[in-house]
Parts: C-alpha cells; structure tokens; sequence
C-alpha cells in the first residue's frame, strides 16, 4: 500500500449545499507517516469538495491525525468554475467563486486562475485517481479529457 493524505478545511453548508471541502496534501508515500506537522505546512496540491464524512464511513479513507490548519489555509479558498460544451467538453464560459459570489469572466479563463481549484465534487474513485496520477486544476482549464467529476448544476441557475 501507499499512502497519501488530506486535510478537511471547511464544510460548506450554505444552499446550495457543497459539504466538505479538502485539501491534498503533496506527496505519496510508502510508509504511514508519524508526524503530519510538516506535510500540512506544505502548499498542498488542489482543494475539491468530497464526501469525507461518508467515505470514513464506508472504509475508504480513515482519519490518521489531527492537523492544525494553516493560517494561510483557514479563508474558504477562491475557487473557478466553467459551463461546458457538453458535445466537445471544452469550456464555454468562465466563472470564479469565493463562496458567496459568482462572478462571470467569459473566455478565455485568465491565465492567474489556472492554479485555482475547480468547483465541484467529486467521488472516491476520481479523487485517487487524481492523486496518483499528480492530476492539478490547471488540467481542466482547456477542456476535461480524461477526468470527469460530479457537478451541481448549471452555473447559469446562480
């Protein structure tokens, strides 16, 4: 087994509701890590809301410590969002939100928001495979290939 590792930040519960929101942290390893102090500090690789609660549950992932959470890391994070040519899978147009407001940037997504996280859910089997294949949001920025994850509707409905 290998092991990579996740630290929960928020739980978005405001309508519509997105639930928990995670942070991957960077690395994979070959070993249960003994002390977390120093992966947690580290930039992490993407925030994506996931079902934490519900997969702990399940026996997917379990908890391994509690981390405090960087300060850099406590404001609910700016996130990007597209509507998709359904057809193609190229995005149409481009949204960011902070949690609160969406606001509209057209084409193309300006090149300062390629890092940001993308805004959806996703579920167990895409989240790993997201991290073993050191996937970043700056992927989903020209069009989903070979990625797909859950959406909360169209962003035209906000």
């Amino acid at each position: 087994h290998r092991f990579a590792y996740a630290q929960f930040t928020h739980n978005y519960r405001e309508p519509p509701v997105w639930g928990p929101l995670i942070r991957v942290l960077t690395g994979i390893f070959d070993a249960p890590l003994q002390n977390f102090h120093e992966v947690v500090q580290q930039p992490e690789r993407f925030y994506v809301f996931f079902p934490i609660g519900s997969a702990v549950r399940q026996g997917l992932v379990r908890i391994a410590a509690s981390a405090e959470i960087p300060e850099r890391c406590q404001k609910f994070p700016l996130f990007k969002s597209c509507n998709m040519n359904l057809g193609t899978l190229v995005p149409t147009c481009w949204y960011l939100w902070d949690g609160k407001e969406l606001t509209e940037l057209g084409l193309p997504l300006p090149q300062q928001y390629y890092d940001l996280p993308q805004k959806e859910i996703v579920n167990f089997s895409l989240l790993i495979k997201r991290i073993e294949s050191c996937w970043s949001p700056r992927e989903e920025v020209f069009g989903k290939k070979k990625t797909t994850a859950l959406s909360k509707g169209s962003e035209d409905s906000n």
